[in-house]
């Protein structure tokens, strides 16, 4: 776990290095990680295909998915489903630390939600081809929530073994 004195002098040293506007570039940067995350892994899905992701199209989708960020909420919304399904705050919460790691620290990409609202708005700049293929990798992730495991000390939802 990174301490605040550690992250201040991390923050301190790049700014210094990067001078004001760099430092500003690489936070906006950072900031899109999870979202092209998954336009890295739709790529590399549609990378032997007739129809790969252009890079183009990946800045694009990294913009579409931005502006549709999964948002936990208690009651079902375009912005809080994947695939159709709702995801309630408690299990993205569930899926988040299990990838994450209970310190923040973790071994896996996370990858952003692709919501229903993102999959819709994608079509306006992928192919019918792509948008399945993105269709496809959102279902992963609404099935990846569902079967995450309970946090410790919450019960297993009724019916889970």
């Amino acid at each position: 776990k990174m301490s605040m004195e550690m992250a201040q002098r991390l923050d301190t040293g790049l700014r210094a290095a990067l001078g004001d506007d760099g430092y500003k570039s690489f936070q906006q940067y950072s900031a899109l990680g999870p979202e092209r995350n998954v336009a890295d892994q739709l790529a590399s899905e549609l990378y032997s295909t007739n129809e790969p992701l252009t890079p183009a199209q990946a800045d694009q989708l990294v913009q579409v998915l931005a502006q549709n960020r999964f948002a936990p909420q208690s009651s079902p919304s375009p912005s809080a489903t994947l695939n159709g399904t709702f995801i309630d705050p408690r299990t993205y919460g569930r899926l988040r630390v299990q990838e994450l790691g209970p310190n923040g620290t973790t071994g896996v990409t996370w990858a952003a939600p692709v919501t229903d609202t993102a999959l819709s708005r994608a079509g306006a700049v992928l192919t019918p081809v792509q948008v399945a293929a993105l269709r496809q990798l959102q279902a992963q992730q609404a099935l990846a929530f569902q079967l995450a495991p309970p946090s410790a000390g919450e019960k297993a939802p009724v019916g889970s073994k």
